[in-house]
């Protein structure tokens, strides 16, 4: 409860406690009468705290139904499995299916993206991050199954959408920023990614002419 005369003083420290009467948060307001009843700062800090405690429990309750969603529980457990457990690895070992299996995983992400947070730019750099692993994945010889390692483009897009349920101001900034070269980049990928399968076909079918040519 603040007073309304606070006294005369050029400015007021509002300390913040928790259950253990222990300070969190210290707040300096200044005065523009210089002084608390002349100024009517002490309404004017309540209505101010009641709007963020609302606006606060607003966002909370956003964050939960997000986290709540079957598709988001899903993107944790796949980003556990097929990240942290190296399953994504794992699967790019088997030609053609590892890609495929590893397409159908970002299903849940960009549904989030798309029709839960009903964001454009970062649907976008979600299926950048996806088609990038899926371009690396079909590098030949086991190097793309090593990279797949390490590049862990789930983790991203987890971290990327955690980043939007959350409120991160920082995060929704960079991904709206980027809308643009997210969109030429996603192009680009394409393209390599046809590119791609058109060198393994052609190669396939230059071994498969030389070893029969020799039996």
């Amino acid at each position: 409860m603040v007073d309304d005369h606070f006294g005369h003083c050029a400015y007021y420290t509002v300390v913040t406690i928790d259950e253990q009467n222990l300070v969190v948060k210290q707040e300096r307001l200044d005065s523009p009468e210089g002084c608390g009843c002349k100024s009517n700062i002490a309404s004017g800090y309540q209505w101010d705290s009641r709007s963020h405690l609302m606006n606060e429990e607003k966002r909370l309750q956003r964050r939960q139904h997000l986290m709540d969603n079957k598709a988001y529980q899903t993107m944790e457990g796949l980003t556990r499995y097929m990240d942290r457990f190296y399953l994504d690895a794992v699967i790019g070992l088997i030609p053609g299916w590892g890609d495929a299996i590893a397409l159908i995983c970002v299903v849940p992400f960009v549904y989030f993206s798309a029709r839960v947070i009903k964001s454009v730019p970062l649907t976008l750099a979600v299926l950048n991050n996806a088609l990038r692993d899926v371009l690396l994945g079909m590098i030949p010889f086991f190097v793309g199954d090593i990279i797949d390692i390490f590049h862990r483009a789930n983790t991203q897009n987890m971290q990327m959408i955690q980043g939007f349920v959350n409120g991160d101001k920082a995060v929704i900034k960079q991904v709206n920023q980027r809308a643009w070269q997210s969109a030429i980049v996603l192009i680009l990928l394409l393209l390599l990614i046809a590119l791609m399968i058109w060198l393994l076909i052609s190669f396939g079918s230059y071994l498969y002419s030389l070893v029969t040519s020799i039996v």
